[in-house]
């Protein structure tokens, strides 16, 4: 492991904050329609945004969530004119949208992996949410469940998604309480999370794992120190332990590196070394 220094391209909101092109947030970041462009889902302001690989402060080009696709909270694309995105109040573990926010294929469904019967669907939803993930050529999508250790592979050309358990079948523990709308999902902080993050690439799934309860957490800030790495058929090939506590992952198997974001008083970017034979 070792630490690196880079220059980076900050995208921040001008101080006109809200206008159209804007966005308040990156809840997951992509390459865009061509190779000088990146593509940025903000959860928050439920919109999709081109921005070119240059700093600016307006994105090129923005489609705002409506419809059904207003329900999707994790979006990627998934064609040229379509997206795959993690939905609540769905039955469906993924959702095909279109771009005018109609729902035209689904894939697998929401697993109930407690021992509870009176969940609804949002419910379902809630316990379900994970880390979701393309490689480049959008071939392979996946999901790292951040309230079970289950890693889930969905193949593009078969239409299948392969389910993981790392171990034995866990869940963070939790119960429902009763909000104005419902009835809601309330976690128990001395109970374990489980992935923190996962990154494809043409031939692997990285994941990283937790392991480590809120309470665990905010004691030591320790969030993650191991990866598990699966082939894209869902094959075990290699599990890492870190030396070291990050938050996110990102990989070049081309370089044989890994690097994330340090969990410590100064946090930074970290760099590790990736086996030889992980480049096959």
């Amino acid at each position: 492991m070792s630490w690196i220094e880079k220059k980076w391209n900050i995208f921040t909101p001008s101080e006109n904050w809200g206008l159209v092109r804007e966005i308040s947030d990156a809840s997951s970041v992509e390459f865009g329609s061509s190779d000088s462009t990146i593509s940025i889902y903000s959860a928050v302001d439920k919109k999709v945004s081109q921005f070119p690989l240059r700093p600016v402060e307006l994105a090129t080009s923005q489609l705002k969530q409506k419809n059904y696709f207003i329900k999707a909270y994790s979006v990627l694309g998934f064609t040229d004119s379509t997206y795959l995105g993690l939905a609540v109040d769905s039955r469906a573990r993924l959702l095909e949208f279109d771009s005018k926010g109609d729902s035209i294929s689904s894939f697998g469904k929401n697993e109930n992996f407690s021992s509870r019967n009176d969940l609804d669907l949002f419910n379902l939803a809630q316990i379900n949410m994970g880390w979701f993930g393309a490689n480049d050529k959008k071939t392979h999508f996946a999901i790292a469940s951040i309230f079970t250790n289950r890693i889930e592979i969905f193949d593009r050309k078969n239409k299948s998604i392969k389910t993981i358990y790392v171990a034995p079948k866990e869940h963070t523990k939790f119960d429902l309480i009763p909000e104005a709308n419902g009835y809601t999902v309330h976690w128990d902080l001395s109970s374990p999370y489980y992935f923190r993050d996962i990154v494809l690439t043409d031939t692997h799934v990285f994941a990283l794992y937790g392991g480590f309860s809120e309470q665990q957490i905010q004691s030591n800030a320790v969030i993650a120190k191991t990866v598990y790495v699966y082939s894209l058929a869902g094959d075990f090939v290699a599990k890492f332990n870190l030396d070291t506590s990050i938050t996110s992952i990102a990989v070049d198997q081309n370089l044989s590196k890994m690097y994330g974001i340090s969990t410590d008083e100064d946090p930074g970017i970290v760099e590790f070394d990736l086996p030889k034979f992980l480049e096959d």
